[in-house]
This record gives C-alpha cells, sequence and structure tokens, in this order.
C-alpha cells in the first residue's frame, strides 16, 4: 500500500472527533504534510463522489494516475469497514494490512 493510499485509508476510517485531533497533529508537520492532508482529501472526494469543481474546491491537487491508484485500497477498507458488526471494530496494521 502507497503511503498516500494508506492516509486516505486513514481518513476514510477515522470519525470526525477524531480526525479533528489527528489534524492539530499533523498540520505541525508543516508544508509537506499539509500538502499530502490535502491531496488525500482530494482523492477522498472523488472516491465518495463529491463534487471537486465549483466554489471553495481549488484546483485538482492528484492527476488522473493518483487517483487511479487510491481507488483500490479504499474500495478494500470500505469492504472490510462494512464488514465490522455493529460495536465491532477493525483493526488496521498499517505497512501491512492491505
Amino acid at each position: 500500500m502507497t503511503p498516500l493510499v494508506a492516509c486516505v485509508v486513514l481518513v476514510a476510517a477515522v470519525t470526525h472527533a477524531s480526525w479533528n485531533a489527528l489534524a492539530q497533529v499533523l498540520r505541525r508537520g508543516g508544508d509537506a504534510v499539509l500538502a499530502a492532508e490535502l491531496s488525500v482529501n482530494w482523492a477522498y472526494r472523488v472516491w465518495r463522489g463529491l463534487p471537486v469543481e465549483g466554489r471553495g474546491v481549488g484546483p485538482a491537487l492528484l492527476d488522473a494516475d493518483a487517483l487511479a491508484r487510491t481507488g483500490p485500497g479504499l474500495d478494500a477498507a470500505a469492504a472490510r469497514w462494512a464488514a465490522v458488526p455493529d460495536g465491532g471494530e477493525l483493526l488496521w496494521r498499517w505497512g501491512t494490512d492491505r
């Protein structure tokens, strides 16, 4: 799994409250981390079918090849998440689980 796919999967899996805490930590990493965070957000928007044009969206941050690489990872993560029963949990080992 590429780092970008791993980040996109992370965004797709965390709750809103967790994401706010995580975003505060990520922003401490400077411009490179912020650029990666925005790229992950872009890939997630495309994957979910959210608007990618219009007011407030900004320019495309990833080209078609990069977006094509993120889709399978997001699909796999969504399938794993959907298989978790109510009250269950999903353990993901970064770097080993795909």
